[in-house]
């Protein structure tokens, strides 16, 4: 099931201020969340 994953401005500037190996786990995480609809645990559960 492919889904659209959009980050707003907030979001982005958010993410810029990660460290880029964070932030490559973050894209990568949105990636896996466009292309199969969901997360699969541990990354799924709110903490």
């Amino acid at each position: 099931m492919k889904k659209n994953v959009y980050l707003d401005e907030h979001a982005k500037k958010t993410l810029d201020k990660l460290s880029q190996p964070i932030q490559t786990e973050f894209y990568a995480l949105f990636q896996v969340l466009e292309q199969t609809g969901q997360l699969d645990l541990p990354n799924a559960k709110k903490n």
